[in-house]
């Protein structure tokens, strides 16, 4: 749950330290839990290096909700 929680607010456009503290956790904690998201995400062959590949593949699993084109 918590590892949802910072990938939805870094990916949502907070730094490190932004997301830490929000979350008031240290920003060797963020730091961590991403580096853990990356790995499980490359273990199912889903890499996410970068900031935008995160955002991507949180769209993707449902746990921020995509942006609509303006109309």
């Amino acid at each position: 749950a918590r590892e949802r929680q910072v990938l939805a607010l870094y990916v949502d456009g907070m730094q490190e330290q932004e997301v830490a503290a929000e979350l008031e956790i240290a920003e060797s904690t963020v730091e961590e839990h991403l580096k853990r998201i990356r790995r499980k995400y490359a273990l199912v062959e889903r890499p996410a290096r970068t900031k935008l590949e995160l955002y991507k593949r949180a769209i993707e699993d449902g746990i921020i909700p995509p942006i609509l084109p303006l109309s």
